[in-house]
């Protein structure tokens, strides 16, 4: 119960920790390009950082969007939320704790780092508004 909402941007979930049971559902949107490079959209090993010489298995970026919509125990179908471009988002809302998960597909390619950083992607998407927007509808008291 730390976090209102979260926001990752290429970001998959590693295999080995796609089985882990979260408390309370946590608002997530996720933001991945289909042409990046360092981290595969479509999953594969990845460097890992907190291992130097070691590498990570991640799930791809469509299966981390079911992961989080499993463990936000949402019931609706993905629908489109958002579109410019080839961009385009999917969210599920109807999952507990009035949580809801946003998947966002960017197309990088031939940008910075050939596509790895979402911010700089193709259709001039707007990464950080949409973030901020996320954010201001999912806040939470302060005890």
């Amino acid at each position: 119960e730390t976090f209102a909402a979260i926001s990752t941007v290429s970001m998959p979930i590693p295999r080995l920790n796609d089985d882990c049971e979260t408390g309370t559902s946590v608002p997530i949107i996720s933001f991945h390009s289909t042409t990046d490079w360092l981290i595969p959209y479509e999953g594969n090993e990845a460097f890992n950082l907190l291992a130097p010489g070691s590498y990570l298995t991640l799930l791809s970026a469509p299966e981390s969007f079911d992961v989080w919509s499993d463990r936000n125990h949402c019931t609706d179908e993905p629908r489109t939320t958002y579109e410019k471009g080839s961009a385009s988002c999917l969210t599920r809302d109807a999952c507990d704790d009035g949580a809801e998960v946003t998947f966002c597909t960017l197309d990088g390619k031939g940008l910075f780092l050939g596509g790895h950083l979402a911010y700089g992607n193709n259709d001039r998407v707007n990464v950080m508004d949409l973030t901020w927007e996320h954010f201001k509808k999912h806040t939470r008291e302060i005890p």
